[in-house]
């Protein structure tokens, strides 16, 4: 029993020479010095790792539930309301589920544009999931299209309708350029005047 209590005082006065004041301070900077060249390890292999994290990945922006108003001398020009707007990976301009209601003031004229989805690219408008417009009485539906505002032209993909209070028209493909439409397999039905 002698040589187990003088074996626990060995230890004791071991531990007590060793972890003075002094030396606590000394190991802990150790161990602090230690924890911190780990750590930069760690983080320089999250670093050659960042693709989840990269620029491309992070649009610049993303609003949701948006109005929109542009405002003339004379009133409101543009009301625009959509439930997404974003950037994307290839830094165009998505728009989904948006209204556009367009005033002309000199011409008594309103417009208004709605589609699902619509990505501007900085010179096209495209309409991938179809596109609807309204501008008096005429109403235009087409399953897809792309706009060129620059040289306002349109290019219809897909089925289209065009109708009036004088005349119902249906086909494939319509191409709006230089004030002419033009499209393949046109159906219609004119109505004329009764007097």
């Amino acid at each position: 029993m002698e040589s187990l209590s003088n074996h626990q005082q060995f230890q004791r006065s071991f531990i007590a020479s060793h972890f003075t004041k002094g030396n606590l301070v000394i190991y802990f900077f150790v161990i602090l010095s230690l924890f911190s060249i780990l750590m930069v390890g760690a983080f320089s292999i999250n670093k050659n790792n960042k693709s989840l994290f990269s620029q491309e990945s992070i649009t610049r922006f993303e609003i949701f539930n948006f109005n929109y108003y542009k405002i003339s001398p004379l009133g409101v020009e543009i009301f625009a309301y959509g439930k997404i707007g974003k950037e994307n990976k290839e830094q165009e301009n998505e728009l989904e589920n948006f209204n556009i209601n367009h005033y002309l003031f000199d011409t008594h004229t309103q417009e208004a544009l709605y589609s699902y989805l619509a990505i501007y690219d900085n010179k096209t408008i495209n309409f991938p999931k179809g596109v609807y417009y309204v501008r008096n009485d005429i109403q235009f539906w087409s399953e897809r299209a792309a706009y060129t505002p620059s040289s306002k032209e349109l290019l219809g993909n897909g089925d289209f309708i065009i109708s009036s209070n004088a005349y119902h028209i249906k086909g494939k493909d319509i191409i709006y350029k230089d004030n002419q439409t033009s499209a393949n397999a046109i159906k219609g039905i004119l109505k004329m005047d009764e007097q």
